[in-house]
């Protein structure tokens, strides 16, 4: 019987605490085209801006972001999540981005060269440019910068947390600091179509050329600012602990009543 106690609870337990697990909102794994459905965990794709090209390619669970001034006709390029789409995944507070990221060339492209993006719900952020050997936030200029080795093409995993009114700071996966908070710039992030808030991955979040390349594994969005929430992706998704957690408590009462039997 302590058994079969133990198996009930331990299934209402799985029902009570999957809606509170901390997964995430949205992943983008790199495994297929991020502007496509095929790109996404749930469908929240992002967009191209009307720019000629992207600047990204998928292979091996990869994505590779090259700006390269030549090859993409002259323009910036890049991909954002705005508007309505961004409200449904990052909501109307503050959210956390989780990137894993490889240094394949560097900035070249002037003070202002950005590589990323990110806005709160009102518009306003910053850029953020990414260096082999430092990260920083840019507005006609760097704002503040700290250090990142990613030099020798070690792959580095950051989180970044993104404030409502758009203020944000950096740590590395360790949790630790690299970045205080930076305030948000004064108007809304450049480059970016359809509206707050802005997560814009490639140059095309503000302005100038950056002829940069970037490999990166994954790009992860979760709601709240909690710099130690669990945002662990191999967490069963609720369905898959709701159907556990059913199937054990349809075992415990077939036990049951064989017992009474």
């Amino acid at each position: 019987m302590k058994y079969l106690v133990f198996l009930m609870v331990l299934a209402l337990t799985l029902c009570l605490t999957t809606s509170a697990m901390a997964l995430y909102v949205e992943n983008y794994e790199m495994d297929n085209d991020m502007t496509t459905a095929a790109g996404t965990a749930n469908g929240n794709v992002m967009s191209l801006n009307g720019a000629v090209a992207s600047g990204w390619s998928y292979a091996g669970g990869i994505g590779q972001f090259n700006d390269d001034n030549a090859l993409n006709g002259g323009v910036n390029v890049g991909l954002s999540l705005t508007g309505a789409a961004g409200l449904a995944v990052v909501g109307a507070g503050g959210y956390t981005v989780d990137m894993r990221l490889q240094w394949v060339a560097g900035c070249a492209g002037g003070a202002s060269a950005k590589t990323f993006g990110f806005s709160g719900n009102n518009g306003n952020g910053r850029g953020l440019r990414i260096n082999e050997s430092d990260v920083a936030y840019i507005s006609s200029g760097v704002v503040t910068s700290g250090g990142l080795d990613l030099t020798g093409g070690q792959w580095q995993s950051i989180r970044i947390i993104v404030q409502a009114d758009g203020s944000q700071d950096i740590y590395r996966s360790d949790n630790s600091w690299i970045m205080g908070i930076v305030a948000p710039g004064a108007t809304g992030l450049p480059g970016a179509s359809g509206g707050a808030p802005i997560i814009a991955l490639g140059n095309y979040a503000g302005g100038s050329t950056t002829l940069t390349t970037i490999n990166v594994d994954y790009v992860r969005i979760a709601q709240g600012t909690d710099l130690y929430a669990d945002h662990n992706p191999v967490i069963p998704e609720p369905g898959s602990m709701l159907a556990l957690a059913s199937g054990l408590i349809g075992m415990a009462g077939f036990a049951i009543r064989r017992r009474r039997a």
